[in-house]
């Protein structure tokens, strides 16, 4: 338990937080001694001042802002402040001059983990005793063991440094977590004890890293020899060093929501800490980043070897931390080094999906650090509020900021925190990574993450709308372009469909197809296109045996689908023809995978097909249906597919229309044949 003694109101005009040092050990018990002391983040020596207006006055961003101050060279008439021993990387780290009065700080990133009586430990925090879960408490025993953080290099903990019993303080000190990370000297990732070889995960991740750097001009075939090289001298076949990888990978950390903003803040400066091993976040990242880009074909023979050796049974590669690592956190982090495009409100909402937190008010709150900082004042951590207020807030503080009503494409009715349906609930679990048509197929490396509006459904006309009442309908305007009358296979979880959510319609198709390629797109790989995969050489295919189920799966179950006059499975045909080329088919193919995640096909009344929204985990009842309308809202970037609730309406979701995508459905407006209306969404 903790009291008054560890406890002192903090300044929030001063900048004020609280910062741990280590004491020597308390008598025979072994237990941590910390002192918890009040400092000031405006404390600036006045060489850091000075700094700052002069050489780094052009510089906004914290976190650059240390950078160059980590690359000037100290001055030999002031002693300059270690730093632990462990995170000396060279020119970014280990003897370096204090910023501060009172010295300097890192900041920890952990995994809070479950509450569980049975593995609670004992602290010592100003001569009191406080008690702290079982990661942090092996952190700081680690970090304690080699007086690392006793004299001025300080370290901030938010468990111990927030008074988590103080909801007032709790809110403000949530709020300050973008100054602290950003400003941190360094942010240690603390991912837990050394643990099924661990080390070997390290060595690996290292050797990848390393053969990257010398092979990075020699091009893709001069990077694969390289790579052979490093299974053979550095990372033996069959020495378990994938399984070990594999098994890091799997952690709590990674999935943990708020280490994303922690690494984010963190960029360059941070350490990833195992145990006593330990690697700067770049050369993770740079490894991980080989490891996608050139060994992603062959990891799952290398996991299965490493697994038979030990006698395991085979489980393949569970990758998503690996693309969290290399599409998301190494983007935020560049993004805090150079400059680069914020995440918006779309790909939040992916981050928040595929990451955990204990409470869903910071699916937001975890978030609010790598926002926009426009949009980062407007969300202030209240903890009073509920999930569907916090939520209701967010997609309403986007829309006003931007005046464009893009948010919206991510609603529904279908989230258990019970949203107005224009406001996107956060917890939602259809959602589907990397569906989004802005984004990259899962398999495709990420060299940029600019992530552009690639529709203009309502041309150029802005965005008109209102909040009414207690702000919980938004009323647009826009107009209603067709209905739907068909819709193909529903997905039911993200591995099948159910073909007898078939729901048929005769019309005529209006479309035509971009991309011949996907008609002779084989609806098998063992029987029909493997081998013709290998005899054309077509090697991005012949590994996508264990990836190619969603394609087959997806065609079996819409085979009877009519699509005009015909059944969807007539348009295909199994042949690849002569000339055909492979980056048409990996194009379709990538095409294929991102869209149909989340979406079922759908035919119009006017005979138009496109996709709409597909509620992959909810009940048949919870889905799109036929009769719900398209509409076009001004300041939308897609249509989206609403349906009539007495005199309201609600959002269901993003369509895909082929033939109005670019416009063209303005142009209806513009000849009186259809005429624009206000929507009030509820």
């Amino acid at each position: 338990m903790t009291g008054p003694l560890i406890y002192k109101p903090l300044d929030e005009n001063l900048d004020e937080f609280r910062l741990l040092s280590f004491l020597p050990s308390c008598g025979n018990s072994g237990q941590v001694c910390c002192k918890l002391e009040t400092r000031s983040l405006r404390d600036l020596t006045e060489e850091y001042k000075n700094f700052i207006s002069g050489t780094a006055s052009r510089q906004k961003n914290k976190r650059d802002i240390s950078s160059l101050w980590s690359n000037k060279q100290p001055s030999t008439k002031v002693p300059a402040s270690p730093a632990p021993a462990f995170v000396d990387n060279s020119s970014t780290l280990g003897q370096h001059r204090s910023r501060f009065q009172w010295g300097d700080f890192a900041a920890l990133s952990y995994v809070w983990g479950e509450p569980d009586p049975s593995l609670i430990q004992e602290i010592i925090v100003n001569g009191e005793v406080m008690s702290i879960g079982y990661n942090l408490g092996v952190a700081l025993i680690a970090l304690s063991s080699n007086s690392e953080f006793s004299g001025e290099y300080k370290l901030w903990v938010d468990a111990i440094c927030i008074n988590q019993n103080d909801l007032a303080e709790r809110n403000q000190q949530v709020r300050k977590m973008r100054d602290i990370y950003s400003q941190a000297w360094t942010v240690i990732s603390w991912l837990g004890v050394e643990y099924r070889e661990s080390d070997r995960a390290f060595q690996l991740i290292q050797a990848l890293a390393d053969a990257g750097v010398e092979a990075k001009d020699d091009g893709i075939t001069g990077i694969e020899s390289e790579m052979s090289l490093i299974l053979q001298e550095t990372a033996p076949i069959g020495g378990g060093y994938w399984l070990a990888l594999h098994e890091f990978m799997q952690r709590p950390y990674w999935f943990r929501l708020w280490i994303i903003q922690e690494v984010a803040l963190g960029a360059s400066s941070v350490i990833l800490r195992c145990g006593n091993s330990s690697m700067t976040w770049e050369t993770f990242c740079y490894g991980v980043r080989s490891l996608l880009d050139y060994m992603w074909t062959t990891k799952d023979r290398l996991l299965e070897l490493d697994q038979r050796v030990r006698g395991w049974k085979f489980q393949p590669w569970s990758t998503l931390s690996l693309h969290v690592v290399n599409q998301d956190l190494s983007e935020l982090t560049s993004h805090g080094q150079f400059g680069r495009k914020l995440f918006d409100f779309g790909r939040l909402l992916d981050l928040a999906a595929f990451s955990y937190s204990q409470d869903e008010r910071d699916k937001v709150y975890g978030l609010v650090g790598i926002m926009d900082p426009i949009i980062a004042t407007h969300l202030v951590p209240d903890y009073k509020n509920s999930p569907s207020q916090v939520f209701t807030k967010v997609a309403r503080v986007f829309i006003e900021t931007y005046r464009n009503l893009d948010p919206i494409r991510n609603g529904n009715p279908w989230g258990n925190v019970k949203c107005p349906s224009w406001a996107a609930d956060w917890t939602w679990n259809g959602r589907a990574r990397n569906r989004r048509f802005e984004g990259s197929a899962f398999w495709t490396p990420l060299k940029s993450q600019d992530f552009a509006t690639p529709y203009t459904t309502s041309g150029s006309v802005e965005a008109q709308f209102s909040f009414i009442g207690d702000g919980s309908m938004l009323q647009c305007r826009g107009f209603v372009v067709d209905t739907i009358a068909g819709l193909g296979a529903r997905e039911v979880g993200f591995f099948n469909w159910s073909e007898h959510s078939i729901v048929q319609h005769p019309g005529g198709r209006k479309s035509t197809a971009r991309h011949h390629a996907i008609s002779s797109l084989p609806s098998t790989f063992f029987l029909n296109g493997e081998p013709q995969f290998k005899k054309l050489g077509w090697g991005f295919f012949q590994t996508k045996g264990g990836y190619y189920f969603r394609w087959q799966r997806f065609r079996l179950a819409n085979m009877k689908f009519l699509v005009g006059e015909q059944l969807f499975d007539d348009y295909f045909t199994d042949t690849i023809p002569e000339g055909a080329l492979l980056e048409d088919y990996v194009e379709v193919y990538s095409s294929f995978d991102r869209a149909s995640k989340g979406r079922r096909l759908m035919i119009t009344e006017s005979g138009y097909i496109g996709w709409a929204p597909d509620n992959m985990y909810g009940e048949a009842d919870d889905q799109t249906m036929p009769g719900d309308l398209i509409a076009v809202v001004f300041g939308c970037s897609t249509p989206v597919v609403i349906r009539p609730v007495g005199h309201h309406f609600q959002i269901l979701g993003e369509a895909y229309v082929e033939g109005i995508m670019e416009g063209e459905a303005m142009d209806f407006l513009a000849s009186g044949k259809i005429e624009s209306r206000d929507f009030v969404f509820c």
